[in-house]
């Protein structure tokens, strides 16, 4: 009980430092998908838990949905109620990231990590991508979150505990089984430690999926859509369309991870260092986080969104293989050491510039990527509200480009779009749609008549209005400017590179 006062301190800190950087951002709008999902929060204040989500018309969302990480949703709408809208970008992830302290911490805990609260600040500064893409308000914040305190409950025995982590990790985040997985294989690597029986955990790993699954607002059609969790990932490897399951750029990678990528290097080289000298009893001690902590590492090679996950592992990997040379370090030796040190080298003073610089340029990167998402997002907004003072409710926009998708439901949710989010969406719900789409989306237009490309947009994907940024498809434009000549297309809107046209 004495160490609640300290987790709510340490709570409290983060929640604080985070909430006053993410403000004095002053963004505009909420970054990235974040828009979509605080947009459904916002659509529920209004009109209620929402049950199907028209506004990606050619997906399984649209009816009979098999649910879009609904608890989350469902969790920003206490923040929609009670906050001013100028706060709830920065209070709903702060308080978030803030749970991710305090989880990460408890983990610390567990394996009696020396000096935690700084290995808590690394975990959070090492690497750029992962502060960058858990400030987007997206549900893998909370995924991590659960994640941690799975592994917090395998290790503590906390059996119930671990059911209720299952069973929330399916209501918060469709992506439910990278979780499923880190603890099915962290169970298992306990299991070759220390041969105590494990099968009652997995049971209720399991259990929890399973009564999920039925406990849910939208069952059945949440298994009968299953596939779609489960292949969009395959299916981006195959269509290439999405740059979240796409590999990591190995050049900006290295750059934004220079720190994790070191701290991991010298773990898996001082582990290997203790097979080669057999010891191994030691190894197996580090087995499960080990092997979560290389899992999570192929997974970001092939997919840059599981870095999402890297961080706290690599860190945690790290201070539990240097426990012994953490344990021997004290305060008086701190102090002997820099006098030492400052007297006759400067290593060290290199080494702790070069440390402090890689935060602060983090810090730079992730508040420069989130400024330049939002004010991205303004160019939208005329033309959004253009189309919600000049069409129908539930007229479909033909969006070209995918990505366009969470920035214009941010500002109008009267229309619905052809697709969002994910391609895979559209790839799951009609394969022989999506191939009719991709070339649009690629500009890859030059052997599709004018005609054609007014009936495909016209009678396809029964749209009545194209939204199309000239500089992304230049071709498509030009062939689109032939039909407004002939008078079958309207030109009704012009802002910069963007305009909205009207099918006749």
């Amino acid at each position: 009980m004495q160490r609640l006062p300290n987790l709510i301190w340490t709570f409290l800190t983060i929640f604080i430092v985070s909430s006053a950087l993410l403000w004095s951002l002053d963004l505009e709008a909420i970054p990235d998908d974040g828009k979509f999902y605080h947009k459904m929060a916002e659509v529920q204040v209004e009109s209620g838990f929402q049950k199907n989500y028209p506004w990606i018309y050619f997906s399984h969302y649209r009816e009979q949905s098999p649910g879009l990480h609904f608890l989350y949703t469902t969790a920003l709408v206490s923040f929609h109620f009670i906050l001013p809208p100028g706060l709830i970008y920065p209070i709903s992830v702060s308080f978030f990231i803030a749970l991710i302290g305090i989880a990460f911490l408890l983990a610390l805990r567990i394996y009696k990590v020396k000096f935690a609260y700084f290995w808590l600040a690394i975990m959070f500064l090492i690497s750029a991508d992962f502060l960058f893409r858990h400030s987007l308000s997206r549900p893998m914040t909370v995924a991590l979150i659960l994640l941690l305190l799975g592994i917090l409950a395998i290790k503590r025995r906390k059996n119930f505990l671990l059911f209720v982590i299952s069973l929330l990790s399916v209501w918060f985040y469709d992506g439910y089984l990278i979780n499923i997985l880190i603890l099915s294989v962290w169970l298992s690597t306990e299991w070759i430690v220390d041969r105590s029986s494990r099968l009652r955990q997995i049971t209720l790993v399991i259990m929890g999926v399973i009564v999920a699954n039925i406990i849910n607002p939208f069952f059945p059609d949440n298994l009968t859509f299953f596939h779609t969790f489960v292949t969009v990932p395959q299916l981006n490897q195959t269509i290439q369309d999405s740059n979240e399951w796409m590999s990591s750029n190995l050049v900006y990678f290295v750059k934004t991870n220079v720190f994790l990528i070191f701290m991991l290097a010298t773990s898996i080289y001082s582990l290997g260092l203790q097979v080669i000298r057999k010891k191994l009893e030691n190894v197996k001690h580090h087995l499960p986080l080990v092997v979560s902590t290389l899992l999570f590492v192929v997974l970001t090679l092939f997919h840059r969104r599981f870095i999402e996950y890297l961080s706290p592992f690599v860190v945690l990997l790290f201070t539990t293989v240097f426990a012994e040379e953490l344990a021997m370090i004290n305060r008086q030796k701190l102090v002997a050491t820099w006098k030492q040190v400052w007297q006759s080298r400067v290593v060290i003073v290199i080494i702790v510039a070069l440390l402090v610089s890689s935060f602060f340029y983090n810090i730079h990167v992730t508040a420069t990527n989130l400024i330049g998402d939002s004010e991205s997002s303004l160019k939208y907004q005329p033309a959004s509200e253009w189309l919600v003072s000049n069409s129908e409710a539930g007229d479909i926009v033909f969006n070209v480009q995918w990505d366009q998708f969470a920035k214009l439901i941010y500002w109008n949710t009267h229309n619905y779009y052809v697709t969002g989010l994910d391609p895979g969406f559209l790839y799951s719900y009609d394969k022989k749609l999506y191939q009719t789409w991709r070339p649009f989306y690629l500009d890859d237009v030059n052997d599709i008549g004018s005609s054609d490309v007014y009936r495909i947009i016209k009678n396809d994907f029964e749209a009545k209005y194209i939204f199309i940024e000239k500089n992304r498809n230049p071709e498509l434009y030009d062939k689109i400017s032939i039909l407004t000549a002939d008078g079958i297309i309207e030109e009704v809107f012009v802002d910069g590179d963007i305009s909205i046209f009207k099918l006749r």
